[in-house]
């Protein structure tokens, strides 16, 4: 099956398209396809913007996903990630890309998609990655690693304190499995 919705979100086409996709196939917002990604995990793991200039007006691709379903900003993929996860990966090897060549400012505040999922979904904030065995909250996985960017972890850790007391008090920052994840292991052993 082709999914035009995942197809739109991966490929830098124009946003009057994904928009088009979005009002006739809105259902395909919550599918997912064969690695098990909803459009919106595609989004998150790509720049904000790619090739076609977004003017003030315009919203980006994780704009309009997240307005047309926002409720997918808590959907975890087959790895147990979130969006924001996905999305501070992508900053990091940005950050760290563009820092190489003498291109990147520090103290720039948080944009993008991280930003985007942020306002739609703040309690994404606490929820650990499920790649880390369930180890990093958002903010640790923006300071860990060799491609490690400070100035994200401090903007992520300023939006969400109570991620470090439940760090500091040994306790889960929330269930890395929810209910709306699709299992495959669980389906075929059903079937």
């Amino acid at each position: 099956d082709f999914m035009i919705v995942h197809s739109a979100t991966a490929a830098s086409c124009p946003r009057s398209l994904l928009r088009l996709a979005l009002i006739l196939y809105l259902d395909a917002v919550a599918q997912r396809d064969l690695k098990l990604r909803l459009p919106i995990h595609i989004a998150a793991a790509r720049p904000w913007n790619t090739l076609w200039k977004l003017d003030e007006t315009e919203s980006s691709v994780m704009e309009l996903l997240l307005k047309a379903s926002p409720e997918t900003a808590e959907i975890a993929d087959s790895e147990y990630r979130l969006p924001i996860h996905l999305a501070i990966d992508f900053e990091k090897k940005d950050f760290s890309r563009k820092r190489r060549k003498g291109r990147y400012l520090l103290g720039r505040p948080i944009h993008g998609n991280v930003q985007a999922l942020m306002r739609f979904s703040p309690q994404s904030l606490s929820t650990k990655d499920g790649k880390h065995h369930g180890m990093l909250c958002p903010f640790m996985l923006a300071g860990c690693g060799n491609e490690c960017n400070f100035t994200l972890c401090y903007e992520l850790l300023r939006q969400a304190p109570e991620a470090v007391r439940n760090v500091m008090q040994q306790s889960r920052c929330s269930d890395i499995r929810p209910t709306s994840y699709f299992d495959p292991v669980q389906k075929r052993q059903r079937l």
